[in-house]
């Protein structure tokens, strides 16, 4: 026989002999059936993510395909088309869209009809209208358009005489919502020339939306976020609470992580000014709009994150708390319980103020640089 031959024999007889020593002759003492780098691994669960562009930002959504009835190419294939169908109804820049048509109908007093999704968010924008003291306002859409952030050209040479123009098209007292006996529902308007914009709370109820439409088909452990705005359920793959990091706002649009929490079937979401905005005669002009000036909001808040038990109303407590800024914001968080975090820029450095309810969350902390 040759040497190799006796080599193979030989390693051949040790794994049989390994064999039948495990089978016959284990040991549950002295050869643990898991070892402990095994275990942790079994801790953890298969899951997937779903990413893709939507609402002119991208969305990354997280969940255990051994959930849901439906394989992970359905799940992304129904929520495209879910995707696509609100944005025919909430997309200012599609000009046939639901909000687009309605912002140019011009007959005051008479109902147009709209669908129970857009009704459902015009109710949460006018509940949190009046718990923000008015600064969550949806009138506001020729202002936004007028100052560049909305489809076309920003108005040149924008005067105070403009704005004050404008700021009259501006209030709760500009339209109405009408629910019909037999569950639909209509808008009216009392001014023909008002416009709304619901981009800053109708990405939120998106995100619910998704949210549901996992949950509909049986998962119960997912995350979902859209442009930042994050609903989550159950834990993640390690079968821990989702660990949510809140960025810290750089002028060079970077970010670096402030605060980590854990988030649990909760929603949360951020407004500020550090993304969106541009320069007009050398002043930094923001996409949030003071309701009760007409111009981009000033102060020195740069960020404020709402966590809530659904997005919708993370996202429009966000809006309205960020616009009227940080002091008058956890003076109305302290009174309704709201958990939030505020990031200022005072003096060359940011600094991080948060209400009694989101200090309760907040699991680790560190000082923004």
């Amino acid at each position: 026989m040759s040497n190799r031959k006796r080599i193979i024999a030989i390693i051949v007889f040790f794994i049989f002999a390994v064999t039948i020593k495990n089978l016959f002759f284990s040991n549950s003492e002295t050869a643990p059936a898991t070892s402990p780098a095994t275990a942790e691994q079994a801790e953890k669960v298969t899951a997937i993510q779903i990413s893709g562009n939507v609402f002119g930002t991208s969305y990354h959504i997280t969940f255990r395909p051994n959930e849901v009835n439906e394989t992970p190419e359905q799940i992304q294939e129904g929520l495209t088309k879910f995707f696509s169908q609100f944005n025919s109804e909430f997309s200012t820049y599609d000009p046939n869209s639901l909000i687009s048509r309605f912002n140019k109908f011009d007959q005051a007093e008479r109902p147009f009809p709209i669908t129970a999704d857009f009704a459902a968010v015009i109710k949460a924008a006018d509940r949190i209208r009046e718990q923000t003291l008015g600064y969550e306002e949806i009138t506001v859409y020729s202002l936004v358009k007028a100052w560049g952030f909305g489809p076309g050209q920003a108005q040149e040479n924008l005067s105070d005489a403009d704005v004050k123009q404008m700021l009259q098209h501006v209030g709760p007292d500009k339209y109405s919502l009408i629910e019909n006996s037999n569950n639909t529902y209509a808008l009216v308007k009392h001014d023909p020339k008002v416009e709304i914009d619901l981009s800053s709370i109708a990405k939120g109820y998106a995100v619910d939306l998704a949210a549901k439409y996992l949950a509909d088909r049986g998962a119960t452990n997912f995350l979902v976020e859209i442009g930042g705005e994050i609903v989550t359920r159950g834990n993640n793959p390690s079968n821990k609470p989702w660990q949510v990091a809140i960025e810290q706002p750089r002028e060079d649009a970077a970010n670096s992580a402030n605060t980590i929490i854990s988030l649990t079937n909760k929603a949360l979401a951020t407004s500020g000014h550090y993304r969106n905005f541009r320069y007009v005669d050398g002043k930094r002009i923001t996409h949030e709009i003071d309701p009760f000036t007409g111009y981009s909001v000033t102060h020195d808040t740069v960020s404020l994150t709402v966590i809530a038990d659904d997005c919708m109303t993370a996202d429009g407590f966000s809006t309205g708390l960020y616009v009227m800024g940080a002091d008058k914001a956890l003076e109305v968080a302290e009174k309704l319980n709201l958990a939030i975090f505020v990031i200022q820029y005072q003096d060359g450095k940011f600094i991080t103020r948060q209400s009694s309810a989101f200090a309760k969350m907040v699991e680790s902390e560190k000082t923004v640089q």
